[in-house]
């Protein structure tokens, strides 16, 4: 049986465009599976040129052991330490301060001010805190030598006051003595050469005094107003005082001065004297 015409016709139209189609999806297939290929072709063979390429850095090759280097070391070492023996021997020679040495071939003078300049950080003093310092330390050393010349005043006075103390006590045991009819301690209140202004010795005067004291029944010696002068160095003085003197038979009331000498740290009468008579009975 034959096919119809008109089958016939629309294979022959299929067959017209079936062929290129087919062409085409060859292609495509072809090229898909070309393309990893063709990157793995490019891949080895830029690894390979690379491999293959000389490398363009310069290889050092330094033939030098140990004691080369050692040597080198105590040659630089060496070097330094003559120059800086000639530098200091230059220095000595023109008297040259030490810190004032530069030894070698130093930094940039730019540079070393830069780096001796005092940081950020650091804090200059002021004109004005620089003034509070020195009127401060002046102020201190004011108030130091005060203080030493306040106690060196203050050592002679004391020592007079102590001196003044001494000698009120001397005088208050003498007229204690005295009222109480204590030879030996009244006596004893006056220097050992003493023999006032009618004798010739002390052992007259002393003879007369004990005569005098042991003669009343009861006498009765009193102080007042004592005025004491310390002088030359604490070991003179005078006291005046007023005196008033009673027995069963006279009373008087004089103005007395005493002279006194410290001596073997005892104070001692030298002088006895009426100034004034100011009452008598």
């Amino acid at each position: 049986m034959e096919p119809s015409p008109r089958l016939s016709e629309k294979f022959a139209g299929i067959e017209r465009w079936m062929i290129p189609v087919l062409l085409a999806l060859v292609v495509i297939v072809g090229a898909i599976r070309l393309v990893p290929w063709a990157k793995s072709k490019l891949f080895s063979e830029a690894t390979e040129a690379q491999s293959q390429q000389p490398s363009t850095l310069p290889t050092l090759e330094i033939d030098t052991d140990e004691g080369d280097i050692i040597d080198a070391g105590q040659s630089l070492e060496n070097s330094r330490s003559a120059e800086l023996s000639n530098v200091l021997s230059s220095a000595k020679a023109d008297n040259v301060p030490s810190e004032e040495l530069v030894i070698g071939n130093t930094k940039d003078p730019s540079t070393t001010q830069a780096q001796e300049s005092p940081k950020a950080d650091v804090e200059v003093p002021t004109k004005e805190q620089s003034l509070t310092n020195s009127e401060t330390q002046s102020a201190t050393e004011q108030i130091a030598s005060q203080s030493s010349a306040e106690e060196q005043a203050a050592k002679p006075a004391s020592e007079k006051q102590s001196a003044e103390k001494e000698i009120t006590g001397t005088i208050n045991n003498w007229a204690n003595a005295w009222s109480e009819k204590d030879i030996e301690t009244y006596i004893n209140s006056y220097e050992d050469s003493y023999k006032g202004t009618k004798h010739n010795s002390h052992t007259d005067w002393r003879v007369w005094r004990t005569s005098r004291v042991s003669k009343p029944k009861s006498i009765s010696v009193r102080l007042s107003d004592l005025a004491i002068s310390v002088n030359d160095g604490n070991q003179q003085a005078t006291a005046k005082f007023i005196q008033d003197y009673n027995t069963e038979k006279y009373k008087d009331r004089v103005l007395k001065q005493l002279r006194l000498t410290k001596s073997d740290d005892r104070w001692k009468i030298t002088q006895e004297e009426i100034l004034k008579t100011l009452s008598l009975n």
